[in-house]
């Protein structure tokens, strides 16, 4: 007995005969089109999960159609194209029709047709209008097997109620058509899986409207959380800014303090270690702030002198190499900094004109590490130099050529004495962000 539509084993849901011939110019025509835009319709479409609990007609259904076959496609790499014709249509449970006039005079088309018929029955016939009316482009089989306005025994042959399941995607041009198939495509699964089409298109338009609320929940999270972001970094930056004021204005309080002679030593170690405290506080929250570091760099510089004079050795040592941890960071905020478009506008330490003291005072320290060295240079001395170049460049006016050639001159001789180092091992990761962002200076002064 032979297996049942339910218990049958079928390869394929749906075998899709269409037209294969090919236009004037040589190309695919609509049919072809129109087929391999199916097959992707329904070979990606999910299942909607409430239907597949109650759908009989498919055994053991997921959420997709098990395969679709494309006959012009599949045969071809077959050494046989009449058997692995009849094993398809024999192993696929619905043939799907691409009916049109090409259709109706493809023999390959009518051949699938007859074949099918008599495997399967009518019944498991679904056709897709896509040109012409449906009797100058149902294959003639499915019309009682007459030709376009001849009759057949039983009378008309073009009794289109007679006619298996059709979904019309007819329209102006070729575009609408394609737009069609999206809606009539559920028409086909339909049979296919054996539910309604009302049940069907009802699930797709929920699930489109779910989708819709979907991306506009995220649209909506999405500009909320760049809302959040730019109010973010609106506060950081003001933040940034609070934190530069209250370095300047702390260095204005506390350095002059700090700097002048005081004969009560400890309560000056108090006042600098308190001092201190606030300064880092400053630099945590806004570490790229140079003038934070410079503060704390003076700070604890002081402090290491006024703790050498308690005889404080081992708190002052520890003083000291802190201070001198914060070199590399101050010239590499520096450099951050650095704009070589921008004319400086020098505070009260500078004035406007271009040889200030300070700038003379830097062009003379630079100029002493000028001098050729009897040694290599050390990590401690490239850095060192780096500090100076990193101030000197931001004092220096580089709108003028002189400017340029001199900025370009001592960032040059800056990585020379970082490639030049005898002890590269003790280069570190803030050391080697220091060269890259000397590297880059330079480059943007080399493109001016």
């Amino acid at each position: 007995m032979e297996p049942s539509v339910v218990d049958k084993p079928f390869l394929y849901d749906a075998f899709i005969s269409y037209s294969g011939s090919s236009n004037r110019n040589g190309g695919a025509t609509f049919d072809r089109q129109v087929a391999e835009r199916l097959i992707k319709e329904l070979e990606n479409y999910r299942v909607p999960r409430s239907l597949t609990r109650n759908l009989s007609q498919i055994p053991n259904i997921q959420h997709r159609l098990k395969k679709v076959f494309l006959d012009r496609e599949e045969m071809q790499a077959s050494s046989s194209l009449h058997n692995s014709l009849v094993d398809a249509l024999q192993q696929s449970r619905f043939l799907i029709v691409i009916c049109s006039p090409r259709a109706q005079r493809s023999r390959w088309v009518n051949e699938e047709v007859a074949l099918f018929r008599r495997f399967r029955g009518k019944e498991y016939i679904l056709t897709i209008l896509i040109e012409g009316e449906p009797e100058e482009s149902f294959p003639l089989d499915l019309l009682g097997g007459q030709p376009r306005g001849e009759s057949s025994d039983n009378g008309d042959a073009a009794d289109l109620a007679s006619l298996p399941l059709a979904s019309d995607i007819r329209a102006p041009n070729r575009q609408q058509s394609l737009r069609l198939l999206k809606r009539e495509k559920l028409r086909l699964l339909a049979s296919i899986l054996g539910c309604r089409f009302d049940d069907l298109y009802r699930r797709e338009h929920q699930r489109f409207i779910k989708r819709v609320t979907i991306a506009v929940g995220l649209l909506s999270l999405i500009c909320l959380l760049l809302i959040s972001l730019s109010v973010f970094l609106w506060l950081a930056e003001g933040r940034a800014q609070r934190n530069y004021d209250h370095a300047l204005e702390a260095g204005a309080k506390i350095l002059p303090l700090v700097l002048l002679p005081h004969e009560d030593l400890p309560a000056k170690e108090v006042h600098l270690t308190n001092a201190i405290t606030i300064m880092e506080s400053l630099c945590d929250e806004d570490k790229r702030n140079a003038r934070c570091l410079e503060n704390l760099y003076t700070l604890k510089s002081a402090l290491f002198s006024v703790q050498q004079m308690l005889g404080k050795s081992i708190e002052a040592e520890g003083n000291f190499k802190a201070s001198k941890e914060l070199i590399a960071p101050i010239a590499l905020q520096r450099l951050r900094e650095w704009d070589p478009y921008r004319i400086p506008k020098h505070d009260d330490l500078f004035s406007e004109l271009p040889d200030t003291q300070n700038i003379k005072r830097l062009y003379n320290l630079l100029s002493i590490w000028d001098q050729p060295m009897g040694a290599p240079p050390r990590v401690e001395d490239a850095v060192t130099y780096a500090e100076y170049a990193s101030e000197y460049l931001l004092a220096l006016n580089t709108s003028t050529l002189e400017g340029k050639k001199e900025a370009h001159r001592v960032l040059s001789k800056t990585l020379q004495m970082f490639q030049q180092v005898d002890d590269r091992a003790n280069l570190n990761e803030t050391h080697e962000l220091l060269i890259d962002e000397l590297t880059v200076a330079l480059k943007k002064i080399s493109s001016e």
